[in-house]
């Protein structure tokens, strides 16, 4: 516990207006602004330095956590319709009595959670049958599970050569004319290599080294601006002879029992290495085919003689009812990858000085104004050009 930790327990007990305010946020309905105004109160005391940080991030906390649970009731039944084939209101209520449906009260609504829905799916394998076909989704499931079992048939290893784009808009409401943008860049380890800058929005930038942690391109530049960074790399298939000695464990105690999505798992993994002794780390940055690409996060972990070998706890858990395909992403991983982050919660080069939207990684970018962090902005992935080489 931080010592802002600390003095944040002893003001709840100090303070039971402001104990119920905090605690009630996510469960009774507690209203935001009184919260607010009960933290600002406090702000204009005498305050240890380290508890105004904690508050002023507990003001943060609660600003996040209203963008992240943005639905009511009715917006939240319309978008499992959306995804569910022949989804029902009934449907849905029983859903919730079951607990499989994320919520917080606020203003004494219930308001739930922006993924729920993709949730239900992961949960429940009977709802992951009744997920509208998207055709690019399926095409990208398709190309990689193929891609799958030439390799378990002893397919040569093979190199891909990717060409992509990323965008990022900002679209909150700030005052400041002046912004700061991180946008994630692949960095050269491992599987990765040949990592070349296209093109950029801005002709002043500052490239981070392939060395840091968490590697960006970093822009500076006008609010109302488009930013962008386009580049290509060379990707290969990372495909060892390992023979686990107890796979089951894996998604036991990850893919199975547990909720939570790839970097919660990869999280995990890492965790339980460590304990028992292994070395393990981070990788992370997208899921990458020539019909889309989005965020990604997986692992690795060292064992003597193979050096450091890979392992995606949730591409190995979708493949779940197949033996053979999932046990191939432990110690083994497609190339359909775009490695941006080796290590988690790293600072940026440069570093960004207030709250990030992800404290943890970046993959879609960061922005900021001189005074504050920027929550909403949009940001999309193009593929321009995936080849074999």
């Amino acid at each position: 516990m931080s010592r802002g930790d600390f003095y944040f327990l002893i003001m709840l007990l100090y303070d039971s207006e402001i104990k119920k305010s905090i605690l009630n946020i996510k469960s009774f309905g507690t209203k935001p602004k009184l919260h607010n105004c009960l933290i600002e109160r406090w702000l204009e005391r005498r305050l240890p330095n380290d508890l105004r940080i904690r508050l002023i991030f507990e003001k943060d906390r609660i600003k996040r956590l209203l963008k992240n649970y943005p639905y009511d009731e009715k917006t939240a039944i319309k978008k499992a319709k959306e995804l569910f084939d022949n989804f029902t209101d009934e449907e849905f209520y029983t859903l919730l009595n079951r607990g499989f449906l994320d919520y917080i009260f606020v203003n004494g609504e219930r308001k739930y959670e922006k993924r729920f829905v993709q949730n239900i799916a992961y949960a429940l394998s009977e709802y992951y049958e009744r997920i509208k076909k998207e055709k690019n989704k399926e095409q990208a499931r398709n190309f990689n599970d193929n891609r799958l079992r030439e390799l378990l048939k002893g397919d040569k290893q093979k190199e891909y050569k990717i060409h992509a784009k990323i965008f990022l808009k900002i679209v909150e409401d700030i005052e400041e004319e002046k912004v700061k943008v991180w946008l994630p860049f692949p960095k050269e380890e491992f599987q990765q290599k040949d990592v070349k800058l296209i093109s950029t929005s801005h002709e002043k930038y500052f490239l981070a080294s392939s060395d840091t942690p968490q590697r960006t391109i970093y822009f500076e530049g006008k609010k109302d601006e488009e930013y962008f960074v386009e580049f290509e790399y060379v990707i290969k298939e990372w495909v060892n002879k390992v023979v686990p000695a107890n796979t089951e464990e894996i998604p036991e105690f990850v893919a199975c029992n547990l909720k939570g999505d790839c970097g919660f798992q990869a999280l995990l993994f890492i965790t339980l290495c460590r304990i028992v002794g292994i070395p393990a780390r981070w990788q992370l940055g997208w899921y990458i085919t020539p019909f889309l690409a989005s965020p990604h996060d997986w692992a690795l972990f060292f064992i003597p003689p193979y050096g450091w070998l890979p392992a995606d706890l949730s591409f190995g858990g979708r493949y779940k009812n197949n033996q053979e395909l999932r046990e191939f992403y432990f110690g083994n991983l497609d190339a359909f990858r775009m490695v941006a982050n080796s290590d988690f919660m790293k600072n940026f080069a440069p570093k960004k000085v207030f709250w990030r939207n992800d404290p943890y990684d970046n993959q879609v970018g960061e922005a900021k104004t001189e005074c504050k962090n920027i929550y909403a902005f949009k940001y999309e992935i193009r593929v321009l050009d995936f080849k074999e080489i």
